[in-house]
């Protein structure tokens, strides 16, 4: 899930300085540490920026509510099998201890 947000804000930062070239928005580029650090003026893309963080998070909690509805399948799957086995002899000796 990690690379997936750092793709996230990698895209972002590089869509942000494409909108900084292509409508002459002040963007300035740091070398920080070895990283690209992107600071530009977000007052006319703010809506841009919030809408493609929204899709990869959303992109992001899809792929995870994808696995646990999976896991909780197969999980669920096998313990409906495992019981299955013991049930009848379960079903006996419960009332007893009633």
């Amino acid at each position: 899930m990690g690379s997936n947000a750092s793709r996230c804000i990698a895209f972002l930062i590089d869509f942000l300085l494409m909108m900084g070239q292509r409508y002459g928005i002040l963007v300035s580029m740091v070398v920080f540490y070895g990283r690209k650090v992107a600071a530009c003026s977000l007052q006319n893309f703010c809506i841009h920026f919030a809408v493609l963080l929204h899709i990869c998070c959303s992109v992001t909690a899809k792929l995870l509510q994808y696995y646990c509805k999976y896991m909780c399948s197969v999980t669920a799957n096998r313990l409906q099998r495992h019981c299955k086995k013991h049930a009848v002899s379960l079903q006996w000796e419960v009332p007893v201890y009633q």
